[in-house]
């Protein structure tokens, strides 16, 4: 009996979360970072959500391409609430740690640096930790803190848990690979595993 697209799907991404959650674990001890559960909960989520690679990108006459971050900030000054405004500082801090960290060797080749990404990301989980929320979500706002006081080292952590190795062609491997090169066949390979649900176009560009 064939498994259903949508089932197989659950439980890869459920395969992912676990590897990446025992990743972030490990890395987090081996560079000594001592992180608040919390905090190791967020990227772990973070590294998940972004997996499905149409969460990352954005469609533009250009074709699928990560929106700049100073777009963002853009909207964010003149966001219609708090939640809104809320809801594009995470965006700015999620994308800028995530990039930052997986793409770290591709930006020294960009016109942008990576400091950019480093000042981008760290100011926006500042300004959300600034923020007054409610007592049901201040679990978060501590994580915010610890991510915008330790931006860098927490991008770090992602740069060593996405880090392609040669000789370990596992479903990390796969991911890594197909978020660095675009590869069709990789994108394959893990469409067919149910872990990512891409655009038709791999990405080569950020």
């Amino acid at each position: 009996m064939h498994r259903p697209a949508a089932s197989r799907q659950v439980q890869s991404q459920a395969s992912l979360r676990c590897y990446f959650k025992d990743c972030v674990e490990k890395t987090l001890r081996k560079q000594r970072i001592d992180a608040e559960s919390g905090t190791c909960y967020y990227l772990v989520n973070l590294l998940t959500f972004f997996a499905q690679s149409e969460n990352l990108y954005e469609y533009t006459p250009d074709g699928w391409r990560i929106r700049p971050l100073a777009d963002y900030f853009a909207d964010a000054r003149q966001a219609a609430n708090r939640e809104q405004r809320h809801n594009l500082l995470r965006r700015i801090g999620d994308v800028a740690l995530f990039v930052a960290g997986v793409f770290a060797e591709s930006l020294q080749r960009k016109p942008v640096a990576i400091d950019y990404y480093f000042s981008m990301g760290g100011r926006a989980y500042s300004a959300l930790a600034a923020e007054s929320v409610p007592r049901q979500q201040l679990a978060l706002q501590g994580v915010f803190t610890e991510l915008s006081a330790n931006f860098v080292r927490f991008v770090d952590v992602l740069t060593a848990v996405t880090r392609v190795q040669k000789k370990a062609p596992d479903l990390q491997h796969l991911y890594a690979n197909f978020l660095c090169e675009g590869d069709r066949q990789t994108q394959r390979d893990l469409l067919s595993l149910g872990a990512i649900s891409t655009p038709s176009q791999p990405h080569r560009k950020h």
